[in-house]
């Protein structure tokens, strides 16, 4: 699928303040005084269409962690994965609703960063951003190689995780470095929401037959110490912030985003609710990450592994193709400036280089529950919050508190900082609460999440 051209934004100066901010937005409600003029009102897909994009990029791997972020947090990580989908769905909003400035339409949240706080909110962003689809693809080397090594630990018992993941990057290194670009078709699509949807239904099917023998599984209600690194875990199964302006541009009623974004949300909850519940309700503490690791051997689990295989081997090179065109665009690595063969030379070498590196990252991190966690601490997080955090912005000006600088240099405060934050003080006390939970997650999240690895690092020794 291809995006239609965007009309450029025109370079005027950004006038400071939530109270003088000259832009206007898109009102959903259409209540504004003045309707932007949009580069392009054609229609283009619709509704259903993009309710099924968003269900295919939000539900996929991350749904393998939920059962252990119960079991690391207890009872009260069910509340958790409603309240990051609610967030997921309030951000999502917002950040749409910042496409849409001075009567034009950004391409993604790059350009919102940059006419927000210029080449420092462009290049936080494209970190990241960057730092998501790089950790991406490590994690789905470690899944895949988890799940070789499950199926064929008997017939190859010789092949070590290593091995497999070298193998994996063998097998998506000629579409990776060959294809200029990849784009993500329907069917690939749909392939990972089916694959997720065939674990839903085996971790549910399967816990019933299992739930006779795990009787005696014992199950706790809270465990606030492991909170920041639980909401992380989930926040990074709720991933998808990046693409959501694809989705929203491909929209004949764009208008309706926060509707079809609010059914797409509820469908994701929904198969995450049952894995989670369903998952640390039959085995409890024994449940381990992926869930694939605790379900009994036989035919259904053997099929999961290899749908979900296929699936992360699929969706890599697409994952590191967004990168490393970012990359090779700011380098120059095309047609225009270098000669034909030079840049094929220049991007075989390039994205070899790339694939290499999220290899050796898998090889030496090889620990699934602690590199999601960290990924949604360091990254996803500030995704899912990168549009309400400068909401929160008002929130300060009213009460004269003063945030730290991450606060005003991150590239989250797009919403106040173009439109202005909310006037209703229950809106602003959510929003204070949101942005709190982003940091807690973050900074929190990730220290322990690095303690974790530190120590599978020297248990591995």
């Amino acid at each position: 699928m291809t995006w239609p051209s965007i009309k450029p934004l025109d370079k005027q100066p950004l006038i400071s303040g939530p109270a003088t901010t000259k832009y206007k937005s898109v009102s959903w409600e259409g209540k504004t005084d003045e309707e932007p003029e949009v580069y392009d009102e054609t229609p283009h897909g619709s509704n259903w269409g993009a309710y099924f994009n968003l269900v295919c990029i939000m539900a996929g791997s991350g749904v393998l962690q939920l059962p252990f972020c119960l079991r690391q947090g207890g009872w009260i990580g069910l509340g958790s994965i409603a309240l990051c989908s609610y967030i997921a769905y309030y951000s999502g909003v917002l950040l749409i609703k910042c496409l849409y400035v001075d009567g034009k339409r950004l391409n993604n949240l790059a350009e919102v960063g940059q006419i927000t706080y210029g080449n420092v909110g462009r290049a936080l962003v494209n970190f990241f951003t960057g730092t998501m689809l790089f950790g991406s693809s490590a994690l789905f080397f470690i899944l895949a190689s988890s799940n070789f090594r499950q199926l064929f630990h008997e017939t190859l018992p010789s092949i070590t995780g290593t091995h497999w993941i070298i193998l994996c990057t063998m097998l998506i290194w000629p579409p990776f470095v060959f294809m200029k670009t990849l784009k993500e078709v329907a069917i690939l699509s749909f392939f990972g929401a089916f694959s997720t949807l065939i674990m839903v239904f085996i971790v549910l099917v399967t816990g019933m037959m299992d739930l006779p023998h795990y009787s005696d599984a014992n199950h706790e209600y809270v465990n606030w110490m492991a909170f920041p690194s639980v909401l992380a875990s989930i926040g990074f199964s709720f991933g998808g912030n990046s693409v959501f302006p694809h989705v929203e541009h491909g929209m004949g009623k764009r208008k309706d985003w926060p509707k079809v974004l609010r059914n797409a949300l509820l469908t994701v909850f929904a198969m995450y609710f049952v894995t989670a519940f369903v998952g640390y309700y039959v085995y409890g503490d024994t449940v381990e990450s992926p869930i694939l690791k605790t379900l009994p051997s036989g035919l259904c689990l053997n099929f999961a592994i290899v749908v979900i295989t296929a699936h992360v081997l699929l969706t890599n090179p697409i994952l590191l193709a967004s990168l490393s065109l970012e990359a090779e665009h700011a380098m120059k690595i095309d047609r225009i400036h270098m000669s034909c063969g030079r840049e094929l030379l220049s991007r075989v070498a390039f994205r070899s280089l790339m694939l290499g590196s999220s290899a050796f990252v898998a090889i030496n991190l090889p620990y699934f529950a602690e590199v999601v966690t960290l990924l949604g601490a360091v990254s996803n997080s500030m995704l899912i919050f990168v549009s309400i955090i400068g909401c929160a912005c008002s929130v300060v000006a009213c009460t004269n508190w003063h945030l730290p600088l991450p606060t005003k240099v991150i590239p989250i405060v797009f919403n106040n900082h173009l439109f202005g934050g909310p006037t209703a003080l229950s809106r602003k006390a959510w929003e204070t609460v949101v942005v709190l939970i982003g940091f807690m997650s973050c900074g929190f999240g990730t220290y322990t999440a690095c303690l974790s690895l530190y120590e599978k690092i020297n248990e591995g020794r």
